[in-house]
C-alpha cells in the first residue's frame, strides 16, 4: 500500500485564531437571530414582551418610573428576582 501525502505541524496559533473566529459567527449569529425575532416574524410583540421585561426601579420611591430590563439567557433562571 502506498500512501501519499503532506505531514503537517500543530501550531497554537491557528488554533486560536479558528476558536476566536468560531466564537465570533456565534455571537454574530444570536445577534442576526435577535434582529429577524423582534423585527421581521410576525408575532415579535409576543418575543419582545419575553425577551424584555418592565420593572419599577428601587430607588425612585413613591414615583411609577419603570426601567427596561434585558431577560437574556443569563437572568433566567439565575435566581434573581425583579419583582
Amino acid at each position: 500500500v502506498m500512501v501519499y501525502g503532506q505531514g503537517g505541524k500543530f501550531s497554537v496559533v491557528p488554533l486560536f485564531v479558528n476558536i476566536g473566529s468560531g466564537l465570533a459567527l456565534l455571537g454574530i449569529a444570536t445577534v442576526l437571530c435577535d434582529i429577524v425575532v423582534l423585527y421581521v416574524v410576525k408575532r415579535k410583540s409576543y418575543y419582545r414582551e419575553k425577551k424584555y421585561q418592565y420593572v419599577n426601579d428601587p430607588d425612585e420611591s413613591g414615583s411609577e418610573k419603570s426601567q427596561l430590563l434585558h431577560t437574556g439567557p443569563s437572568m433566567r433562571n439565575s435566581g434573581y428576582r425583579t419583582e
